[in-house]
């Protein structure tokens, strides 16, 4: 069983790969359906099916029950999507200096931007009227030529655009629903003790 789901969890990889290079990438506006199913499809694949067979795997091995399990799985699943969220959130962060932060490096950011990566913080930048779509040319003109300084006074500029059209709060909605499916999950896969709530914590 256990070599199976590793196959399965490496299946699920390639498809969000390739959502991630092939179908996000595509610079237009998804409906809410699209988005949704894509970003599940590329969450599990990237975070979410990892995610979910590590706990279900150590409580199989933990002699949890099939029900249990399902539980545990499904938190892990909710986990990795809303950890892939936040990482697309995390793109759009301005570093604090040019090394030695915890944010993404300072040539990392806003990758998702230059490559038109439709992630669901672009999405909600995309669909909103008061978008600067001129921002996005500039970070697209990036080369070699750009000095750090360039891209780190860019990426503050873009930051402080999503912030004044609520992608930040909008996208913190989407993983505080997460969470809340996920702790649910958590409740239900193991029973109450000193580990569940330090998950929890």
């Amino acid at each position: 069983y256990i070599l199976q789901r590793m196959s399965e969890v490496n299946e699920l990889i390639y498809e969000g790969q390739y959502i991630d290079v092939f179908v996000f990438p595509q610079n237009k506006i998804l409906s809410d359906n699209e988005v949704n199913q894509l970003l599940e499809q590329r969450g599990e694949g990237f975070s979410g099916g990892f995610y979910s067979f590590v706990p279900e795997i150590g409580a199989l091995l933990g002699g949890a029950t099939a029900e249990e399990r399902v539980h545990i799985r499904e938190f892990g699943r909710l986990y990795g999507h809303a950890l892939q969220i936040s990482n697309d959130l995390g793109d759009c962060v301005t570093p604090q200096n040019i090394s030695g932060f915890q944010e993404k490096p300072y040539k990392d950011v806003l990758s998702d931007v230059r490559n038109t990566r439709m992630t669901l913080p672009l999405q909600m930048a995309y669909r909103n009227p008061n978008f600067n779509h001129l921002l996005v040319s500039k970070v697209k003109s990036w080369d070699d030529s750009t000095t750090s300084e360039e891209i780190l006074n860019l990426s503050r500029e873009f930051q402080k655009h999503f912030e004044d059209l609520g992608v930040f709060d909008d996208t913190k909605k989407v993983l505080r629903k997460l969470i809340k499916k996920m702790l649910k999950e958590l409740d239900k896969g193991v029973t109450k003790s000193h580990y569940r709530d330090l998950l929890k914590g």
